[in-house]
Formats: C-alpha cells, structure tokens, sequence
C-alpha cells in the first residue's frame, strides 16, 4: 500500500521563494507551509503556520501534547485531506546547502525530503536563480554579510542545483517573464490544479516567509517583473568563471556567463 503524497517545493535564499510561494498559496484549496525543516521548528513550526494562516488545527491540538515533527506534518496533511484541500511545504533549504549563521557545517542533502520519505510519497519540485544574481542579493543579507564566501555559496549551490535535475525545476528569470506557464508547469509536476486567479491575488497573500519588507523589490510589488541585473565587478566575475562548482551548476541549470 502506497503512502499519501506530499508536495515540497526547495529553493535557496534569495533565489524567489517569497514570490512564488504567494502566487502558489494563493491558489484555491492549496494550503502552503512556508520554510520548514526538521531543524528549524523554532523559528518555522508548521503546526503554528496551519493554526495561525489556515485555520487548520485547534489550540489544544498544539499546546497540550508534544507532537514529533513527522507526526505533525501528517495531523496537517490530515486536516487538508479532510477539507479537501492540497498541502504544499516550500522547505527551508538554506540550512541544508548553505547554513550560516544557522549551521556552520551543512550537509548537503534535502533532510525534510529525507524525512517525510518514510512516511509519505514525495512530489518535490526546486526552483533555482542564477548564482551571481543570487550571490549579490544574498551576500547583502544582515544576517549574511560577512560570513559567507563566495566559494561556500558555490558548493552549496552546486549541491543544490544537483538535486534539482532529480526533482525538475524552475528557473526565476523565468517566471518573471512568463508567469502563468510557469505557474502551469509548476502545477503539472507538484500534480495540482492550476488556478488563473494566482495572478490577480497573489499579492494580498501574506501567508509566506521570507523578506516581507521594505528592502525586498519583490515582497510589496504588486506585478511580477523581472529585476535588472546589478552590476558585477570583474574581479568578482573572475572568481565565479575560476570555480568549478559554478561552472558545473550554470551548465546543469542551463545558465549563461553574464555578458
């Protein structure tokens, strides 16, 4: 007998999660779970988030009893089942393939794919942004600055990029230009309906993680476009195109050097 189906959807920090997690959770009769992992229930519980954004679970079916990771991420699924809608787990992937500050020591691999294996039948979907734009955005990052060098990114990317040929994926730069069959193929691979209303609504969906601030382009827009790529320093270019981990990750990604 086979398990019930759980649908993921990865992507690294900065790389368009935040975006694509409001159009997806906009959608009729989805439920999203924003940034969950294993070991990041303290800051992303996924019993609050169903409590909190969708109504899901009652005070005491949290507060009075310990309830396992596992355990919790199927009484959610249950509770969807039971409304008759589809739940969707964008994980928090950062702490698998680059950490800091959180983990100084990743371990390259998709634990809450690992997981919920056991427990469930996986439909995973990545979606990936081009390693110089995303290093620009996310070496800027507060929590960031400072502590990350460029060629633990690249590892980290490189990691990343390689689990995504396994699962699919979907490029950023993509969707921006091309939304809705973006959005489409999105929904074919995760096995969902595709509802055209994600475009007029996914806006006002603030039921998401992620930069939701002032500083973020894409957190207050109200249209999907693509942002101008920052200026890259040929100093700085010359260390992606001397690292094999970006050459290798450009090439699975179907990425360009910048001009």
């Amino acid at each position: 007998m086979s398990n019930r189906p759980i649908r993921i959807l990865s992507n690294l920090a900065r790389a368009g999660g935040t975006l694509v997690s409001k159009c997806v959770g906009s959608m009729e009769n989805i439920v999203l779970l924003s940034e969950i992992h294993p070991l990041g229930t303290r800051k992303y519980n996924p019993l609050e988030q169903a409590a909190g954004w969708y109504n899901l679970l009652s005070p005491g079916e949290i507060n009075n009893r310990h309830v396992g990771f596992v355990e919790a991420i199927q009484l959610i699924e249950q509770h969807c089942s039971e409304k008759h809608k589809t739940l969707i787990i964008r994980d928090w992937a950062h702490l698998d393939f680059i950490g800091v500050p959180f983990l100084q020591n990743p371990g390259y691999r998709l634990q809450l794919t690992e997981v919920l294996s056991q427990s469930f039948d996986i439909i995973q979907y990545g979606l990936v942004r081009h390693p110089i734009d995303q290093w620009l955005s996310t070496s800027r990052l507060a929590f960031i600055h400072g502590r990350l060098d460029i060629d633990a990114f690249l590892t980290g990317y490189r990691y990343f990029a390689e689990q995504c040929i396994t699962t699919g994926f979907m490029r950023y730069e993509d969707f921006t230009r091309e939304p809705v069959p973006q959005m489409q193929a999105l929904c074919i691979h995760l096995r969902i309906d595709f509802d055209e209303q994600f475009i007029t609504q996914w806006s006002k969906n603030r039921h998401v993680t992620g930069d939701m601030s002032n500083t973020s382009k894409g957190a207050l827009a109200a249209e999907i476009t693509s942002l101008p790529r920052r200026p890259v320093d040929k100093t700085l270019l010359d260390r992606f195109l001397d690292n094999p981990d970006y050459q290798r990750a450009i090439k699975l990604l179907g990425y360009t050097n910048p001009e």
